[in-house]
């Protein structure tokens, strides 16, 4: 259990720095006239807990990590569809996917449909930071929106082992599915969706951020088998 730091023997106020035990980054302080103002130290991490996105080859396979993606949740509400349906149009050029599928290019916004009048909207990172806030306007309280980009982590599988590598990890019928299909099923006892976007030779894994590097691990344990 985590408990709450404590300034070590070593602090250093009199320089306006401190070290916490158990903390490896220093905690600036920036003396003011009217006081002192903590600034910390911050760098984003990857799901996976590195600075950059991992990426792995293993024989056909490329397994590498997709940070830069964002994701929000919408479940239509009643009388909610003519303005769902608008949104997706605009957003996509075609109309919310129905079961095991999804509308939009990879790479651009996308509708992913992960159960009965709801969605995923997957969208590129950059400019999309408030996905979730941008959905609710457009919408207007036609569905409700929540944000995602936090709880989930996104693996990218490329090459002509790909097929051989999922088909060994979960229960989906990978030889039939097609390009802008999708499906959740479970890999290694995580809960998953796997989105084709090039049959046989490239699909997206999308997991819980919690366990993004036990999902790795185990699509990368799979590849160095067949490789």
């Amino acid at each position: 259990m985590l408990g709450r730091a404590r300034p070590c023997a070593r602090s250093a106020r009199s320089t306006g720095s401190i070290f916490l035990c158990g903390l490896s980054r220093r905690i600036l302080w920036i003396l003011k006239e009217d006081g002192s103002v903590t600034e910390f130290r911050l760098a984003p991490l990857c799901a996976t807990g590195g600075p950059a996105p991992r990426s792995i080859v293993l024989g056909n396979v490329t397994i590498t990590e997709v940070p830069d993606i964002a994701i929000a949740s919408v479940a239509k509400r009643a009388g909610g569809a003519s303005a769902l349906t608008e949104c997706a149009r605009v957003l996509t050029g075609t109309d919310v996917p129905g079961p095991r599928r999804v509308a939009g290019s990879a790479g651009s916004m996308q509708f992913m449909w992960t159960g009965p009048e709801q969605w995923f909207v997957l969208a590129p990172l950059d400019g999309r930071q408030v996905l979730a806030d941008d959905l609710a306007a457009r919408l207007r309280g036609a569905a409700s929106v929540t944000e995602q980009t936090d709880g989930w982590a996104c693996f990218a599988v490329e090459g002509s082992g790909t097929a051989a590598l999922l088909e060994r990890l979960c229960a989906l019928d990978i030889a039939r599915m097609e390009a802008g299909m999708a499906d959740r099923t479970g890999i290694e006892h995580m809960s998953c969706f796997v989105i084709c976007d090039a049959p046989g030779a490239c699909y997206r894994v999308l997991g819980a951020r919690s366990s993004a590097l036990s999902l790795f691990e185990a699509l990368s344990c799979v590849a160095r088998g067949l490789a």
